[in-house]
């Protein structure tokens, strides 16, 4: 009899091991589908957050880079002969915009003593016509300066440098939560998260982090640590150099602890949690839908609706529509389609200029609902000039601009656009291009 229930009795232990195993398994499964359907929803919003930022500092990049290229202009080859027009001309430039603090020309024998040093070098490096359209770039994080070099040429002789300083606080500002925006080596340039600031080397913190991310050969990613993770995005933002914009994320943030808890306790709760999950993504999706424009990406006039009933005067707003002028000749003569990619670009430009607190709404066809809150009407005139004046200076055709009325949310919304529009309409009469507030 014994030996005839040996092999019954391993037979039973093997069949209970794999139950277990198929159990365990399953478990894994229930536990491991719905977490990473979180994370990955959650690390997609960061990487969009992280994208969003990048166009708005590569907008900056291209404001510094228009400038650079007055040194293949006329008016600086001829400036050591005839100075006051690059100076008239500098000095307009520079007045329609913060960024850049100092736009000069110094020749290959500078009188300031800042940049002898450095001048000496690039002189050596420019007797090869191979670097003769190379930009040179120095950065001084302690006095908070990004100055570029763009050598300049008469024929073939090498006469001076077009120097362009900027503000690298401005240059480099990001505002979301837990955002770092680093140099080539490591100098956090900008920074959101508690445990670094400005100027500190993010080596000192996260080490091994910085070693991945300069092994790593892709553009974006994400790394994931013990505690942390580093949603990233590598791209050119000065000169040539390569600079870094991470979002550092608690993993608690990705996945709850008591996340796990929950979902052991049966396969119910997984399925339930799985069904929540897909439901709100899509009333997040359906909600976007409905409040957003297709064409230009800003909030529609669902959505203005909603916020006009939350705005209130002592929150400081001031509202504004803007219209692009003569947009029915724009359609009329390039065809709807270009119309199409002109309110485009004049999207893109009143996004890259508000912050988190301001909303931006397509009011319909060529015209916008802009609502910025700041302490002046002054200041916010100064938003709107900006939009304007970026509008104005795209290169790329047709050419446009754009004209707005301005006034203070003072007992409704509705009320403000009202009085917007008659000032828009003055705009208009005035001969457009401009933009008129209550106290104008």
């Amino acid at each position: 009899m014994i030996l005839n229930q040996t092999p019954l009795s391993t037979s039973s232990s093997f069949h209970l091991e794999v139950k277990c195993l198929l159990f365990t398994l399953v478990i894994i499964f229930l536990i491991n589908t719905p977490m990473r359907f979180i994370k990955a929803d959650k690390q997609a919003d960061f990487s969009m957050q992280l994208s969003t930022l990048q166009d708005t500092l590569l907008l900056k990049r291209s404001t510094a880079d228009s400038l650079l290229a007055l040194a293949d202009t006329q008016i600086a080859i001829d400036y050591f002969s005839e100075p006051q027009q690059f100076n008239d001309v500098s000095k307009q430039l520079l007045s329609t915009q913060t960024l850049v603090k100092s736009l000069k020309i110094i020749s290959t024998q500078p009188d300031d003593t800042r940049y002898a040093r450095l001048i000496e070098q690039y002189n050596r490096y420019y007797t090869s016509d191979l670097n003769k359209q190379q930009i040179q770039l120095f950065i001084a994080p302690h006095s908070r300066l990004l100055t570029e070099f763009k050598a300049l040429y008469q024929g073939t002789r090498h006469i001076g440098y077009l120097v362009l300083e900027a503000d690298l606080s401005e240059f480099s500002e990001v505002s979301r939560k837990d955002i770092l925006l680093l140099g080539e080596d490591g100098t956090v340039y900008s920074s959101t998260d508690r445990s670094l600031k400005a100027l500190d080397s993010i080596a000192s913190k996260y080490p091994q982090a910085w070693r991945d991310l300069q092994l790593s050969n892709r553009n974006a990613g994400i790394m994931e640590y013990d505690d942390v993770s580093f949603i990233y995005r590598k791209f050119k933002l000065v000169s040539n150099h390569t600079s870094y914009l991470i979002k550092v994320v608690d993993n608690h943030e990705l996945v709850p602890p008591y996340f796990y808890l929950v979902l052991l306790l049966g396969s119910i709760t997984a399925g339930v949690s799985l069904y929540l999950y897909r439901l709100r993504k899509d009333k997040l999706e359906l909600t976007k839908i409905t409040y957003t424009d297709e064409l230009s990406g800003l909030h529609n006039r669902h959505y203005l609706k909603k916020v006009s009933a939350q705005l209130t005067a002592q929150q400081g707003y001031y509202a504004c529509i803007l219209d692009i002028d003569h947009f029915k000749a724009v359609n009329d003569k390039y065809g709807h389609d270009i119309g199409d990619q002109v309110i485009k670009r004049v999207s893109s430009v009143i996004k890259s200029r508000i912050r988190i607190t301001d909303y931006a709404f397509r009011f319909g066809g060529e015209e916008f609902v802009v609502v910025v809150k700041t302490e002046s009407a002054q200041q916010a005139v100064n938003i709107f000039e900006r939009i304007g004046d970026d509008v104005a200076r795209f290169i790329q055709k047709p050419n446009v601009t754009i004209s707005g009325g301005v006034w203070p949310v003072n007992d409704s919304l509705d009320e403000a656009l009202k009085q917007a529009d008659v000032l828009l309409y003055q705009a208009k009469q005035n001969g457009r291009n401009l933009i008129i507030s209550q106290a104008a």
